[in-house]
């Protein structure tokens, strides 16, 4: 293998060696091994690890060969570093961005770090790219996977839900997180208690997160801040509005395009501008742009909200129009702890929790033709898209099918309708 087959684009300084995988430490400060999404999975992929200060990282990484292990030659790179200054002490946040990836092709990567003299490393884990042309695939989607005790890090139920869901559709090509991954978003062991419970699924399919509420929340008080230790943690699509890049993007994959809104405008007021003004003349340039021929909206807080109490109008007054101007197909959202789906086109999805918060003063409203808060317990999305259709399960924890629906490409001709 050569340079020009794997390219690895990085801020810091780049290393291009090749040698043989050896050594049998094993990893002891690494940690929050993930793999992030990125614009394109076909060709690209993130990888971001933490580290302790002082520490030498870097990630090996190469094909799989037909047997189904690593090449003899690996490609090894040093990570761009972020420094984040936690209420436990001081963290490095590790990222290498790939491209020029093969279509279609398992790659295995590991993480080695050093530090005086001491080499650990990672287990060997895999991914598999995106195929060139992908009419048909499938993915999960989460509610807030928060766990409503603030002084508890624990996430025992988000990592119960997120084991689950892969579990049963391990052909799901990524996951995506609404918002409110963690109760205190500037609470540092509660991202560690995240990533932890997560490893078991995050190391093998991208994620896609988005920025929640909580993610702004500073320790004790509810008080909001820029999302530091989000900005740190997610390097997502760069491809957003100037002023919010990462934490608004978008990606394709097959014939989905997936448009992400950062809908925190309570949260950001303080800090400046409407951030929802900045993100409408963005989402019209994004929609306008693509040809893909099925269109999904992505956030935190819902277009229609089901809470009484917990109502963002602001967000239907912005984006409403644009959803119907440029025919989007689906909006997913989060933030209300229930499961609630409109019926018709578009459809109007909120996708509950999966860590344990309960729902709070819901009610009936339109468009939502179906709401439930499942007794409290947590739940997951199951999306397979084909050519003509989407198809989305709602699915407890325990595995019971608690709502199925099916959506048709063409609305007109041939209604949404209910799966069987």
């Amino acid at each position: 293998m050569n340079r020009n087959d794997l390219h690895i684009r990085s801020r810091c300084l780049l290393i291009c060696i090749f040698f043989l995988l050896s050594g049998t430490a094993s990893a002891h400060s690494i940690s929050s091994i993930a793999l992030v999404g990125t614009e394109n999975l076909q060709t690209q992929q993130t990888i971001v690890w933490k580290t302790t200060p002082g520490e030498t990282t870097l990630l090996e990484i190469a094909p799989q060969n037909e047997a189904g292990s690593l090449t003899e030659k690996v490609v090894t790179m040093l990570p761009q570093k972020r420094i984040l200054f936690t209420n436990p002490g001081m963290t490095v946040c590790n990222s290498v961005f790939l491209t020029n990836l093969k279509p279609d092709t398992t790659y295995s990567y590991r993480i080695r770090s050093q530090s005086n003299g001491q080499i650990e490393q990672s287990p060997s884990y895999t991914f598999h790219t995106a195929k060139q042309k992908e009419s048909s695939f499938s993915f999960l989607v989460f509610g807030d996977s928060q766990n409503d005790m603030p002084e508890n890090p624990s996430y025992a139920s988000w990592k119960t839900t997120c084991e689950a869901a892969y579990a049963s559709h391990p052909e799901a090509k990524f996951f995506i997180n609404l918002g409110d991954l963690v109760e205190e978003g500037q609470n540092y062991p509660h991202w560690l208690g995240w990533f932890d419970a997560a490893q078991n699924v995050i190391h093998k399919i991208p994620a896609y997160a988005i920025l929640g509420n909580h993610e702004t929340y500073v320790p004790n008080t509810r008080g909001s801040v820029e999302p530091e230790f989000w900005e740190k943690q997610w390097p997502m699509p760069a491809n957003g509005p100037l002023d919010l890049k990462r934490t608004a993007y978008s990606f394709d994959y097959g014939p989905v395009h997936f448009s992400v809104l950062n809908t925190q405008e309570k949260e950001y007021r303080q800090f400046g501008p409407s951030i929802l003004a900045e993100q409408k003349a963005w989402l019209e340039k994004d929609l306008a742009a693509t040809h893909k021929p099925w269109k999904i909206i992505l956030g935190h807080k819902p277009v229609y909200s089901i809470s009484t109490k917990r109502t963002s109008p602001e967000i239907k007054n912005f984006f409403g129009e644009l959803i119907e101007k440029y025919h989007a197909d689906l909006v997913l959202n989060g933030h209300e702890h229930a499961i609630a789906r409109s019926d018709g086109h578009p459809l109007y999805y909120i996708a509950g929790e999966s860590g344990g918060k309960l729902p709070r003063n819901i009610a009936q409203n339109p468009p939502y033709a179906f709401i439930s808060d499942n007794n409290g317990e947590p739940n997951y999305l199951f999306i397979s898209v084909t050519p003509t259709s989407i198809l989305i399960k709602c699915i407890g924890q325990n595995g019971n099918l608690l709502d199925a629906y099916t959506l048709m490409k063409n609305p007109t001709a041939s209604p949404a309708k209910k799966a069987a």
